[in-house]
């Protein structure tokens, strides 16, 4: 068995081992402390020159293309409407012409035979062979 002076002894050196640890553990944080404080400082600084040298810059772009944006817009406003009217007056011309046409049609077709003469190719949905439209003759 150890003596009571021995004992003491190496509780002393482990207390100023555990007082090592906590010292270099507390300085160590400190640094790092002051070393994150110091990235946070320099990325701060960098974010604000962005900020001031390309900000406004971007912004005024920005401005401008929104600008340009509602012009376009404005402009497919007003060509939107004169499109409709445009369709509007060519529907009641052209209403008016089909129903002078088509009287006359019904007319003609009294005297003479109409025919299509429609021979356009087309896939029969089924098979998928090839077959073609035949003239249709109308004979009055």
């Amino acid at each position: 068995m150890p003596s009571l002076e021995t004992t003491n002894w190496i509780l002393a050196v482990i207390a100023a081992a555990s007082a090592a640890q906590f010292l270099m553990l507390f300085f160590g944080a400190l640094w790092a402390a002051k070393r994150i404080s110091d990235v946070q400082d320099t990325v701060t600084k960098a974010l604000t020159r962005f900020e001031t040298t390309h900000m406004p810059e971007f912004s005024a772009k920005a401005t401008h293309l929104v600008d340009d944006f509602r012009k376009v817009a404005d402009r497919m406003d007003r060509v939107g409407l004169e499109v409709e009217r445009a369709t509007r007056i060519a529907q009641g011309a052209t209403s008016s012409q089909v129903r002078r046409l088509h009287s006359r049609t019904i007319a003609g077709s009294r005297r003479h035979a109409v025919t299509s003469p429609v021979t356009e190719p087309s896939i029969r949905p089924t098979t998928g062979q090839r077959t073609r439209i035949e003239i249709v003759i109308n004979a009055a």
